[in-house]
Formats: C-alpha cells, structure tokens, sequence
C-alpha cells in the first residue's frame, strides 16, 4: 500500500493580519525569539514575520507577499506610461516589463504576466488600446506649443471677421473646413471569411494602380458641398447622373496643386452661396498646411475677394486638428472600399463565363 503524501501547508492562504499581529507581538516579547517557531506556531509566513520584526517591512503592512513596486514606485510608472503615450511613444503589454526593470531595477524573472494584469486591474486609469500610425514628421509638429499657437490664431481670426462684418459674430454656416483624400482603385478589405488555419488567404484586386483625388468642404453647421475631383485623365461619363453640381480637373498625378486650388477655390465661392447667408458677412475657412493652400496667391485672393478668412492649419498636425478625417473621410473610404471589392467580384464572374 502506497504510503499517502504529505501535503505541505500553504500558510500563505491562512494568512490573516491579526495573527500576524500575534506572532509579531510574541517575537518582541522574546529576548533571542525563534522567528521560524513562531511563524509555525501561528501559521504565518516566516519571512513576512521577520521583515516586520527586523523593520524591512511595516508592522501596519497587510501580511501577504511583498509587492514588486511600492505604491510610490506605481505612481510614478502609471504617470510616466500615460505621459510617453501622449507623445506617441506609448509601450506595450511585452514591454512593459523591460520598463520596469529600468526604471526600477527589477529583476525581469520576477516580473510575471499576472503581476502585468494586476498592474492595469489596480490602475484603471491606463489600459492597452490599438495605436493609429504617425509617422515621424507629424510627431514632431505635434507639440502643444503649436497646437495652442494655431487656436490663438483661431481666436484672432473670430474676433476679426466680427469686426469686418460690423459687428455680426461669426455663425457656425459661415465656418468652413476644406481637406482632401486619395481614393486607390487597388484597396481591399483586410480582414476576409476563410478556411480556419489556411495558410494562403488571397483578394482579387483591380490592377490599375491610379487614384482619384477628392477636395471636399464642409459647415461646422453640418452643411456638406459638392467635392470636387481630381482625375488623372479624363474619363468620358464619370460623373453620369450622379456628383450632380461637382466638378473636376485633369491632372497626371492626380495631386493639387496651385492651378487646380484656384479652381476649386472658383467652385466652392459658388457652391456655398446658397448657404452662407448674408454675402456682406465674412466666413472663416480652415485648410491644411499644403504649400499649394498657403502660398497659391491666386486661389486665396479669389476666396478673400469673396470675404472668406483663410486659416491654415500647422504643417503635419492635421491627423489630430483636421475634422474631415474621421467624421467624413473614413466612412466615404469604407463605403468605397466596399463598393469597389464588389464591383471587381463582379468582373471576375464575367471574365470567368
């Protein structure tokens, strides 16, 4: 018969701050105490117990096992990790441990995933989230002092346009914001249903290479105008019956610039007459950095003529500054996306019979 198993007593579950108070209290009565007995005795860590009686570890101290950080150690690691995210270095869950063992001299072993889920469980206050990519130009001009230079300037520019229309305050139909996005004719959906663990997971996407230009304009009142589209040839019957009142320019690269900005600057005076109210009003428009924006004299004189105030953005901030990005130009991208996977199924079914 096998002899049973004697299991060892795991005193660190038992362990409970008023038997520690005991034990604690029976060490000092002792002139040469048995630290090791007397944890015994009252089913208490021994170490724990000795690092209270040696003063290592406060007698007020909840028994259990010594944390890896300090709660000042804690502090300055949650500060520290939600100050670098916001300049766009932030870390990950992997490298958070190498964080810690340079801060605080941590022995990288010791610092376990449960210790890492610990830390966020007791520190809701950061959390892992999925990062948008900035590349580096836009990191450096993201800076508050240029973030706080452009809303002064935006301030100066409201207090202006009241003067310059007698007194009326600029109303949100006569702010107007401009932007424009490539759209490719070879994008596809990431993220497809296939065979689970196929090793080869495939999209058919169109072979032409081009892209189409769209400068589109908006009211911070919700008013949104005709874009306005930028060709890289023309294209007989593009528009069709639909885009009715946009218009469009021919360019090889399909890119903006000082020629095709005058245009558009021609077409969105025209397309916001109707909106704008009162034409003895001046209306604010905010444009990106683009050199062809900021220093095409033409197209900016048509607008002024018009009493439009231009204001530019600062260069490479318009990731976090440029409405147009998440509120209009991701969902057109997704809609179009979309629409062009279809359409190109549909020529492969055709191709195929």
């Amino acid at each position: 018969m096998d002899s049973p198993i004697k299991k060892r007593t795991n005193y660190s579950k038992g362990l409970s701050k008023e038997k520690m108070e005991r034990a604690l209290e029976k060490a000092h009565l002792e002139p040469h105490p048995n630290l090791a007995q007397i944890a015994l005795e009252y089913e208490v860590s021994r170490k724990s117990l000795s690092d209270r009686f040696h003063g290592n570890l406060s007698a007020e101290a909840s028994p259990g096992k010594k944390p890896y950080l300090t709660n000042e150690e804690e502090g300055i690691l949650t500060t520290f990790l939600i100050d670098i995210s916001g300049i766009g270095f932030g870390h990950t869950k992997q490298s958070l441990k190498l964080l810690v063992q340079s801060l605080f001299g941590k022995e990288l072993e010791s610092l376990t995933d449960g210790w890492v889920n610990y830390f966020f469980h007791k520190h809701p206050e950061v959390a892992i989230r999925r990062a948008e990519a900035l590349d580096r130009l836009r990191a450096r001009e993201m800076k508050n002092d240029s973030i706080q230079y452009y809303f002064d300037q935006l301030k100066i520019a409201y207090e202006k346009i009241e003067i310059l229309s007698n007194g009326n305050q600029l109303t949100a139909q006569r702010v107007f914001c401009m932007d424009e996005t490539a759209l490719y004719m070879n994008k596809h959906s990431k993220y497809i249903i296939a065979k689970k663990g196929a090793k080869n997971v495939f999209l058919v996407t169109s072979n032409n290479r081009e892209h189409v230009t769209l400068m589109c304009h908006a009211s911070a009142s919700g008013h949104a105008g005709c874009p306005y589209f930028i060709l890289p040839h023309n294209i007989a019957n593009f528009f069709g019956d639909s885009f009715k009142g946009s218009k469009f320019s021919i360019s090889k690269t399909a890119y903006v610039f000082d020629l095709i900005f005058e245009e558009w600057a021609k077409f969105f005076v025209e397309d916001i007459q109707a909106v704008r109210g009162n034409p003895r009003d001046w209306c604010l428009l905010v444009v990106d950095g683009h050199a062809c924006h900021i220093l095409g004299s033409k197209g900016l004189s048509i607008i002024n003529a018009a009493k439009i105030l231009a204001l530019s953005l600062p260069s490479h901030s318009s990731s976090i500054l440029q409405v147009h990005d998440v509120s209009i130009f991701k969902p057109l991208k997704t809609y179009f996306n979309n629409a062009l996977t279809s359409y190109t199924r549909i020529l492969v079914f055709m191709d195929q019979n």
